[in-house]
């Protein structure tokens, strides 16, 4: 929900449109849109509303269940408080149809970061480094403020001395004009365009510039570079321990709890305390499930004695057992159960060596077929290079046949491998690849995309995507 109510900011009608209360503009080649359609105010509310309830009621059922400590966490107090201003937004918005005030777009790229599990711990350990990091940004704002000043002496306006030059009018004029021309200098985006006003003048200025390019470009810059990488391991490096030490804790809590309720050996845990732990938690969402002969094998794994008991240390093991045992314990496939001989001989031919090859080799081939068809693209020119030959009927054969062919592949990768398929980053591409083909082939070969050249050019655009997969080769 929080994606796709940052995605309303793509569709709903920009701010600076309302703003200038000249609706037209939106449509004008000075502003494109790429012919994205706006949503209407109300509709606009609407999807907000639909988005935000979600939210609201994931906040609602949080506090609901835990109370005041729900909002213990700095991360649940700072959504608590995004969310209410969003809908403090959305009943501003509604009461002043043509008011172009709304904070709506900047809460929800913060409510992506709160509820990303990728974002929220990354921008955690960047406020942390930022303290150690001042004394290096001030070294650069120093650096930046001394070359400006000295700039707007070197080189003033016209009329307020005898060697006033258009360097002062351009690019040196006052220092906050200064400090933008040596920002993008310090990347150098204009150079040598800002320093030639005054280098057709005086060519010692060059001297001015050299000294801040040397000792910014190649000594400030990569300095910096540095000391930010260093500091951002050492963040990374003290969140990891912290989060382990939080983790070590909490399983410490919960082993003397279930130790406390053990009436059998104080300090060791039996397998039906363990069992029962497992299904208390089947009950959380946020938990794979556990099944029966899964919760048995991490039993064993944690028992490292065999003493059919688990102590504290072995129990504090829990986590990183339950994160891996996935890896290791084979389910079977909804094909393996139904289709025992057929799934067998499925096996044995995905996991043949010479599949692979076989794939390869039929990428290979498609990549020359592709190169031919798209030969006059590569030459540059609008006629044929092969006259006859990349319009031929046998191109057309050789497509669905590829098309058949890769589709054909994914199906069975996924008979066969069942949700295990998809924890490869490999196959998820292979997926995507062979999917986006697939809808190309689909629209060419059903002249969706006839007379459209847009449409056209991005199915041929899609059917390219399947030749990335040679790069899994390299």
């Amino acid at each position: 929900s929080s994606y796709c109510y940052l995605g309303l900011s793509f569709l709903e009608r920009p701010l600076w449109c309302i703003r200038m209360q000249k609706p037209e503009l939106c449509d004008s080649d000075l502003y494109p849109s790429f012919p994205i359609p706006y949503l209407q105010t109300h509709t606009n509310l609407g999807l907000e509303l639909l988005f935000l309830a979600p939210l609201l009621t994931d906040a609602s059922l949080a506090a609901f269940s835990l109370g005041h400590r729900a909002l213990e966490a700095p991360l649940q107090r700072t959504l608590v408080v995004l969310l209410g201003l969003s809908v403090l937004d959305i009943i501003y918005a509604y009461s002043t149809p043509n008011s172009w005030i709304r904070m709506a777009p900047y809460w929800r790229i913060c409510l992506v970061a709160c509820y990303s599990q990728f974002l929220s711990p990354q921008l955690r350990i960047i406020r942390r480094m930022i303290p150690q990091l001042l004394s290096t940004f001030a070294l650069v704002i120093i650096f930046l403020f001394g070359f400006a000043w000295f700039g707007c002496i070197l080189f003033p306006l016209i009329g307020a001395g005898a060697d006033g030059n258009e360097e002062g009018n351009i690019y040196f004029h006052g220092v906050p004009g200064a400090l933008w021309s040596l920002l993008i200098l310090l990347t150098t985006a204009n150079f040598p365009d800002v320093m030639m006003p005054a280098y057709t003048q005086h060519r010692a200025s060059v001297l001015f510039f050299l000294a801040f390019i040397v000792i910014g470009l190649y000594f400030l810059m990569p300095m910096t570079l540095g000391i930010v990488f260093s500091e951002l391991t050492k963040a990374k490096e003290r969140h990891a321990a912290e989060s382990q030490a939080i983790q070590d804790e909490n399983l410490k809590d919960a082993f003397q709890l279930l130790d406390d309720s053990n009436d059998a050996v104080q300090g060791e845990l039996t397998i039906q305390q363990m069992l029962q732990l497992f299904d208390e938690l089947n009950k959380y969402q946020d938990i794979q499930w556990i099944d029966e002969a899964v919760q048995t094998t991490v039993f064993e794994k944690l028992d490292s004695e065999h003493s059919d008991t688990i102590d504290e240390q072995e129990f504090l093991q829990l986590c990183n057992v339950l994160s891996d045992k996935f890896d290791h314990i084979s389910k079977e496939t909804f094909f393996q159960k139904h289709c025992p001989n057929s799934a067998s001989l499925a096996e044995q031919i995905v996991f043949h060596r010479a599949f692979e090859l076989t794939v390869d080799s039929v990428l290979a081939i498609n990549g020359i077929v592709l190169l031919v068809q798209t030969a006059n693209v590569i030459e540059g020119t609008t006629k044929d290079v092969w006259p006859g030959l990349s319009k031929s009927p046998i191109f057309v054969v050789l497509e669905v046949c590829f098309m058949v062919f890769f589709s054909a592949e994914v199906v069975l990768k996924i008979a066969v491998l069942g949700v295990k398929y998809w924890g490869s980053v490999q196959n998820r591409f292979d997926f995507l690849c062979t999917g986006a083909s697939l809808l190309a082939s689909i629209l060419v070969e059903t002249q969706l995309a006839g007379g459209n050249r847009i449409a056209s050019r991005l199915a041929l655009q899609l059917r390219l995507l399947r030749l990335l997969r040679l790069l899994e080769l390299m």
